[in-house]
């Protein structure tokens, strides 16, 4: 079971992060909780999860989370719904700009997290 590093409230609803599994990576985000933050209904959120599932299969994990299993996808799926609900002002002005804040305090924390954050640099002493 995996735990969220991080979980922010989007457009009034909670997004949880994830640490990626690819270093360096930007967190990954529980596709429900975003899909929950831009106001889908159960049929749009099952259309919209159908062709990601098509397009982007090799890139969409399901792992089991403390609240059962989550879709986890990456975090540019995340970031280009947001953009795309927030521009055509079907969600608040600025939920876009608040996933993007999100994701640099959950990269954070994936960083502090990381067992090479514990190792000094080298050359210094």
């Amino acid at each position: 079971m995996i735990d969220p590093i991080h979980t922010a409230t989007i457009n009034g609803c909670p997004v949880r992060f994830f640490a990626s599994a690819i270093p360096q990576d930007l967190p990954w985000v529980a596709w429900p909780d975003v899909l929950a933050a831009v106001g889908y209904g159960w049929i749009k959120r099952t259309s919209v999860t159908r062709k990601l599932r098509a397009a982007h299969a090799g890139e969409i994990v399901e792992s089991p989370t403390a609240k059962g299993r989550a879709v986890i996808v990456p975090n540019f799926m995340a970031e280009a719904i947001l953009w795309i609900e927030t521009r055509h002002k079907h969600i608040a002005p600025g939920a876009d700009a608040d996933f993007v804040t999100a994701t640099q305090r959950a990269h954070a924390a994936a960083i502090a997290n990381h067992p090479l954050a514990a190792t000094p640099a080298a050359g210094s002493a």
